[in-house]
């Protein structure tokens, strides 16, 4: 946080602040002879055998493989607010808060998976490996109008900071969604298809939706001055931003087959894609120094 003061009573103000939290992954992975089954479950849309279903990576005795999902988020926003004292005694002051907010979500879910043929009479040569990626990512970005009240409280050199504010703009949401396949038979020879399992023509392309957002914030910090320029803070911060799309919810776990073979898409187009809209709140603590020059 940066804070001009444009006057020496500093009642008028200018601050500026930047929020940011680390990139987390998480990731899951299994793989055989670990797992002696492993699967990737759908429901299954094509005429004739509509119903649940999966895809096997891994059996004994027929097929060998393993599944790799990762999903990673990143988080950033910025603020420039004008800052105005409204009320002011000796120990007690509240601010009016006047600006602009944005924030950014970077979110994305990749799902891969490997298999290869073990089992000699399946049809299928010996060794024939089969690799699927679906990828599915996120971003939304909030711009908006962002109003708030922040009051100073301050006795014996320690100080009691609560402030709230409410941002009102638009969310622009996108959503990117592909897939590859590669199929790799000994001889060698090598197919790549342009789709994954869940990633399919159905499905994949880039999408944009614009939508009206509020993130509302709350927050307290208590303070200690260890010198008349330099403060000592620790505080909780708590706000909440709605209108978001997240990579998970596009996922459609409903699949027609049918796609997948030479004849081409008989029956429904799944997975298709559908607007699922959520809401995220971020909360932490945090610790710092203030120094006022």
């Amino acid at each position: 946080r940066l804070t001009y003061w444009l006057d020496p009573m500093q009642n008028r103000g200018v601050e500026a602040n930047y929020l940011a939290l680390a990139q987390r992954t998480d990731r899951f992975y299994t793989s055989s002879p670990y797992e002696s089954v492993i699967t990737r479950p759908f429901t299954n849309f094509a005429p004739g055998f509509e119903g649940p279903d999966t895809e096997l990576l891994a059996y004994p005795g027929i097929v060998e493989g393993h599944i790799d999902v990762s999903g990673s988020t990143d988080f950033q926003g910025v603020e420039v607010l004008y800052r105005h004292a409204m009320c002011r005694r000796c120990a007690f002051r509240v601010d009016f808060l006047l600006g602009w907010r944005y924030n950014q979500l970077n979110d994305e879910l990749l799902i891969s998976d490997f298999k290869r043929s073990i089992d000699p009479t399946s049809g299928i040569q010996l060794g024939t490996t089969v690799e699927e990626r679906d990828r599915f990512a996120t971003r939304n970005c909030f711009n908006g109008v962002e109003v708030g009240v922040i009051a100073d409280m301050c006795h014996r050199g320690w100080t009691l900071q609560v402030g709230g504010k409410l941002a009102l703009g638009n969310n622009r949401s996108r959503v990117a969604i592909d897939g590859s396949t590669k199929i790799t038979v000994p001889d060698p020879d090598t197919a790549e298809l342009p789709f994954g399992l869940l990633a399919e023509p159905t499905n994949m392309g880039s999408y944009e939706q614009d939508d009206f957002a509020v993130i509302p914030e709350v927050g307290i910090t208590l303070g200690r001055y260890l010198r008349p320029n330099l403060r000592a803070t620790v505080g909780y911060t708590f706000f909440y931003w709605s209108q978001l799309t997240r990579p998970g919810d596009q996922v459609d776990l409903d699949l027609n087959t049918s796609q997948l073979t030479s004849d081409g898409l008989v029956g429904l187009a799944r997975p298709e894609f559908n607007w699922t809209g959520t809401d995220v709140w971020v909360q932490g603590f945090h610790v710092g120094l203030e120094l006022r020059l």
